[in-house]
């Protein structure tokens, strides 16, 4: 962790709070999504909502979220009230991670929202209050997530950002690469600092590009003994690969099971989704799950996995997976795709240079990484270098 993130971590956490006395705060119950879609769906209480082309969550999105793989134990959401009016909602999402080779419940925060003219009153600390409790009993080890809004708010509540998230973008049309030169910058540059930006960057982005589309249509010989295949079944072969990429790259990671693919991905009401392994002599050594929008027309890498053959390195097995993938990306019409890196954790490294070998390049972010350990007072936790997360898993 930074000099800089600790000492945006202390500032936030001396913040003080109006209580929020005179609220309802109490957790999700049946039929609220309802309630809560139409809070969520509201331009003046998220802005996001009013994009053009970004449609409204429904009730069965919402569902397959947050309920359809969480009921055993209660669904961790809690609603804020001030008398009828929701004015605040907070959600996790159960996910497993492999730790070292252990496999640890984990939540994942997400729909963070407060109404605006009631943000500043603790509203978010009292969800969050209920949240954490439910997770002591839940045995939950950590939580995380990402957001670039609500820092402030999650530090106070006790989580730690680890830092900014590197985002690397591919440019698989002209469009994509006009649009990349003319606007990598973060919104709100002014123009003439945005186009010598956009200068400075042109070598960079041009090379890429043709980088990318020498390899869609030149690429490298499948090494001897490996295929890349699309999986259509999700079994106890991807939480037996999950455990073997742990040990071998030790930290922390989602924990690639067949359980929680199918759901992340064959189950997904957002977006399609096409996993495929890397095998070489019969055994699997590689897992990659691409995501495609058709709204925006772009790809995702959502996760990326690989281990040394006896023969070849992981790097080997990366640049097959993701040259499987630009291929993918542009049968779906896919005019960009993008891809997440974080830190130093040993297969990040590895990752970032298999996707500059196929031409994706780093682009402006402006993402902070959250962890709150729960259970655990291990500090490997709160040490950036030892997550390795390929995408921020964010649905919309």
């Amino acid at each position: 962790m930074t000099d800089q993130n600790r000492a945006r971590n202390v500032q936030a956490q001396r913040r003080a709070t109006t209580p929020a006395a005179d609220f309802t705060i109490r957790f999700y119950q049946a039929g609220d999504e309802g309630l809560i879609n139409a809070f969520y769906n509201d331009p003046s209480q998220r802005p996001g909502a009013g994009v053009c082309g970004v449609p409204a969550r429904t009730n069965s999105e919402w569902i397959w979220e947050f309920a359809s793989h969480n009921q055993d134990s209660g669904i961790p959401y809690s609603l804020a009230f001030d008398q009828e009016r929701l004015v605040g909602i907070q959600g996790f999402l159960p996910i497993q991670l492999i730790h070292d080779g252990r496999v640890e419940l984990s939540e994942k925060s997400e729909d963070t929202l407060v109404s605006p003219e009631y943000r500043g009153k603790g509203l978010l600390d009292q969800m969050y209050r209920m949240l954490f409790e439910r997770a002591l009993q839940r045995g939950v080890v950590v939580q995380w997530g990402f957001t670039s809004t609500a820092v402030k708010p999650l530090i106070r509540s006790g989580f730690k950002s680890l830092g900014k998230v590197d985002f690397y973008r591919l440019n698989l049309s002209a469009r994509a690469v006009a649009a990349s030169i003319l606007r990598h910058t973060s919104p709100g540059l002014p123009r003439a600092e945005a186009f010598a930006n956009a200068v400075l960057r042109f070598p960079q982005i041009i090379r890429s590009s043709g980088v990318s589309l020498i390899r869609r249509f030149f690429p490298r010989p499948m090494p001897p003994g490996m295929e890349v295949v699309e999986l259509t079944k999700l079994d106890e072969v991807c939480d037996q690969f999950s455990a073997r990429f742990s040990r071998a790259y030790p930290g922390i990671s989602v924990h690639f099971s067949g359980s929680y693919l199918h759901w992340r991905c064959f189950k997904n009401p957002y977006f399609r989704y096409r996993v495929y392994a890397a095998n070489h002599g019969g055994e699997m050594v590689g897992l990659a799950v691409f995501k495609i929008d058709d709204r925006s027309r772009m790809g995702i890498v959502s996760a990326l996995a690989a281990i040394p053959t006896e023969t070849q390195g992981a790097s080997i097995v990366l640049n097959a997976l993701l040259e499987t993938g630009l291929r993918v990306f542009a049968r779906h019409g896919c005019r960009s795709a993008v891809a997440w890196c974080f830190w130093s954790h040993a297969f990040s490294n590895l990752v970032r240079d298999s996707l500059k070998k196929v031409g994706f390049f780093n682009f402006a972010a402006d993402t902070d990484f959250m962890v709150r350990a729960v259970t655990s007072n291990d500090p490997s936790y709160l040490n950036p270098n030892n997550w390795f997360i390929c995408e921020i898993m964010s649905e919309r």
